[in-house]
């Protein structure tokens, strides 16, 4: 008897819902936002089933990680979207970085400070080379308007070759420029953040998912839903920026705006009001 109302109870019991994971390629501290992003969205539709993001192929290039979501054996990455990729994956067209992505600032070598310093139209900041990742999709933006852009494949190596005189500056988004010039100037001492230009282009952050990972991509827009409606979203923008912001002094820099071909018919243009004031 004691015995069959064990059983009975067992058989009641709720069955143990196994957590599902979202794989993710973009393992580098730059992406630490974005995988937070990510996490809260999967928090915020907790009530379809318990998912946590989970890395894979750290390490990996770009087109490589591209290759592995197409084939999926990794579930998402988030990019700068174009007209390739938008045929290529699904997006969900939400800037996560609110348009700061496209605000760029130049890292250099500190003996070119007064170089740049001189600079007072876009056309004299062509006479400088720039430094990009191969792989990277603005590349061709960079070249449309105009620059002489030296290339390489490898992210880490284009450090050194910004020392090195290879080229005369490195253009990062100030979400990531502070952050890796206090990764690699123990390496580099000489780095340094150019303090009196930056470079605006439209550039749109989204999450990509394969073509036919509907249930993903449903998911993540209905996360993104509900943690705009409740501010999460925003929070956890300013959690990781606001410092940030404080110490680009944006509005103090003169700003050369350039054009970007490669965005898809219609895209959104970014809700700035989060972080950046009218001027």
């Amino acid at each position: 008897m004691r015995w069959g109302a064990v059983g009975l109870l067992w058989l009641c019991l709720p069955s143990v819902v196994e957590a599902c994971v979202v794989r993710y390629f973009q393992t580098e501290a730059r992406y630490a936002y974005r995988t937070a992003v990510l996490q809260l969205l999967l928090e915020k539709t907790a009530d379809e089933g318990p998912c946590a993001p989970q890395p894979v192929f750290a390490g990996v290039t770009q087109d490589r990680g591209l290759a592995l979501l197409q084939e999926g054996r990794v579930d998402v990455a988030t990019l700068p979207t174009t007209m390739e990729r938008e045929r290529a994956l699904r997006a969900v067209r939400f800037d996560i970085l609110a348009g700061l992505l496209g605000y760029r600032v130049l890292l250099i070598d500190q003996h070119q400070l007064p170089a740049f310093a001189r600079v007072t139209t876009l056309a004299e900041l062509r006479h400088f080379s720039l430094g990009f990742g191969s792989q990277w999709v603005d590349l061709p933006l960079l070249q449309a308007n105009g620059f002489d852009v030296v290339s390489a494949p490898h992210y880490e190596s284009l450090f050194g070759m910004l020392v090195r005189g290879r080229f005369d500056a490195f253009p990062r988004g100030l979400n990531e420029a502070w952050l890796e010039l206090k990764e690699q100037q123990a390496r580099f001492p000489t780095l340094t953040v150019e303090p009196t230009l930056a470079l605006y282009y439209p550039w749109p952050v989204y999450f990509f998912v394969a073509r036919d990972n509907t249930a993903l991509a449903e998911r993540l827009q209905r996360g993104l839903q509900r943690a705009l409606t409740d501010g999460s979203l925003k929070a956890l923008f300013l959690q990781y920026h606001s410092s940030l912001l404080r110490q680009v002094q944006l509005d103090k820099r003169r700003l050369f705006r350039l054009n970007n071909p490669g965005l898809p018919p219609g895209t959104p243009v970014p809700d700035t009001h989060w972080w950046l004031s009218p001027h």
